[in-house]
């Protein structure tokens, strides 16, 4: 895995799941969490065997320093990337209240800039 941004990934989370898994082999998703990834950062991540033959879809969750949260989504075919999106994800209210609640409490005033062009 390789940060190809331009800041610091934060509150990684990760899932390989199985796309269409071969009949009775049981194949299973893996996941797991990373605190923070680099610009540029490079992390070998070791998986089974099974997994490198096989047809896989891996997500990545990750708030960036803005507050902003993404999801980077790969599809591998016996690791050959297949397809690939980025996509921003909208927070839920109860994330945009608690960070709202946080600046109150440190004496910031956020800036409204949805009206700006």
């Amino acid at each position: 895995m390789q940060n190809i941004g331009n800041g610091v990934a934060l509150n990684v989370s990760y899932r390989f799941e199985p796309v269409d898994p071969p009949h009775g082999r049981g194949l299973k998703g893996n996941r797991g969490y990373l605190q923070n990834v680099l610009a540029d950062q490079k992390i070998r991540m070791p998986l089974p065997v099974a997994m490198i033959a096989a047809h896989w879809e891996v997500s990545f969750e990750f708030d960036s320093l803005g507050g902003r949260r993404y999801e980077t989504t790969i599809t591998l075919k016996a690791r050959v990337l297949t397809d690939f999106k980025f996509i921003e994800i909208d927070k839920p209210v109860t994330e945009v209240r608690s960070e709202m609640q946080y600046l109150g409490d440190i004496g910031a005033v956020p800036v409204d800039r949805t009206g700006e062009e």
